[in-house]
């Protein structure tokens, strides 16, 4: 069974910590079987819009952006997926970011193109498995927004195993 710390929160006062509230229901007859973070991403990752598309002079499957990052300016990003149109907003992790699957974005040159960044698919975000494309946000969130603010409040989930005797946790 999987609850929501937000969720159980807006009912219950909780103990300060994630650790005490596990430790707390262990007693009471529930066994931890994992504690996960959703919806979390780094800070350094920001809102984009896609001001140009072109294609990738030494790559074929490559293309070269450029993105609006606010108040980061401008920045030239080279990108595979196929969604990378002009208009769009997505998600960019600046130089320096290290993204939840370990990967540290650079500039870097790539085939002869200079990349300021790196435009995001919902995957490398360790949002969802989703790695068809880059993750769109609605048109209306402003480049150089941090991705949290337009996510909204991250969130701890807790997977408990209900054990024989406690079927009444099961009411959850």
């Amino acid at each position: 069974m999987k609850t929501s710390v937000e969720w159980l929160s807006e009912y219950v006062p909780l103990p300060a910590s994630v650790q005490e509230l596990t430790d707390a229901l262990t007693m009471a007859g529930l066994e931890v079987e994992g504690v996960s973070e959703v919806n979390r991403v780094p800070e350094q990752v920001i809102v984009g819009e896609i001001l140009s598309r072109r294609a990738h002079p030494n790559a074929d499957k490559l293309n070269v952006c450029e993105v609006d990052t606010g108040p980061h300016g401008q920045r030239q990003i080279v990108c595979g997926a196929d969604n990378c149109d002009a208009g769009k907003h997505v998600p960019v992790a600046l130089p320096g970011v290290r993204l939840p699957a370990g990967t540290e974005v650079k500039t870097a040159q790539l085939r002869g193109e200079t990349s300021e960044g790196m435009m995001c698919s919902e995957r490398e975000l360790a949002l969802s498995d989703d790695c068809s494309g880059l993750m769109e946000l609605c048109s209306d969130s402003e480049p150089g927004t941090a991705l949290q603010e337009v996510l909204g409040k991250p969130d701890t989930v807790i997977d408990w195993e209900v054990t024989p005797n406690r079927p009444d946790w099961l009411s959850h």
